[in-house]
């Protein structure tokens, strides 16, 4: 997490697991100047699992910006996998949000980057709310600014990569003593090749090949 240029980065250990391996994580982290004067808060509730052929996180996180001035935001949540073959993977996500202020305020893009990206083992999976994004109130209170999905109920947008990670970024410029709540989900599952291109192969390399005389 950064913004301006105060930076956090901080490795989640779960309040609580489940017995099938899914890990309930929540708390703050918090940026200041010298360690005394607060420059922004990111309150954090997530679920998260994984394996070598899944990985899955969904929640909320709230980003306040503590300071008078706007400050851009960039996030990466990122969910490691026990993944070890070079697989191709299927994915569904989403994000939702509201922006909430004590005056005027705004949430907008960072330049022309979308608001939530998202990416395994550095390979780009898709992006949602593609710049500009651009949501403001002239007064105090909260304003929704919608939803956008991909992939349905169960994975099936197909992606390059599902690799060591299953990595969802946030960027985004924020206004001066307002916050930006998020509600957002990835899941994903590791595809190995399928029989028929494995067969396929075989197939190639069993192409007797001629004698020279």
């Amino acid at each position: 997490m950064s913004a301006g240029s105060i930076s956090e980065n901080a490795s989640l250990i779960a309040n609580s697991t489940t017995s099938s391996g899914t890990g309930f994580y929540f708390g703050s982290l918090s940026g200041s100047t010298g360690g005394f004067v607060p420059v922004w808060n990111v309150n954090y509730n997530i679920l998260a699992a994984s394996s070598a052929t899944t990985g899955s996180m969904s929640g909320s996180l709230t980003v306040q910006n503590l300071t008078s001035g706007e400050l851009t935001f960039i996030m990466s949540l990122s969910l490691p996998t026990a993944a070890a073959l070079n697989m191709t993977g299927l994915y569904n996500g989403s994000l939702s949000g509201s922006l909430t202020t004590t005056g005027a305020g705004y949430i907008v893009s960072a330049d022309a980057n979308p608001l939530w990206g998202s990416s395994s083992q550095g390979s780009s999976i898709t992006s949602l709310f593609a710049a500009p994004v651009n949501v403001s109130r002239s007064s105090g209170g909260t304003t929704s600014f919608g939803s956008q999905t991909f992939g349905g109920n169960q994975p099936s947008f197909a992606a390059p990569v599902f690799g060591t990670d299953v990595t969802v970024s946030l960027r985004f410029r924020l206004s001066g003593n307002s916050s930006a709540t998020f509600s957002t989900a990835i899941g994903g599952v590791g595809m190995v090749p399928a029989p028929g291109a494995i067969a396929l192969f075989g197939a190639f390399g069993l192409v007797p090949r001629r004698r020279r005389r």
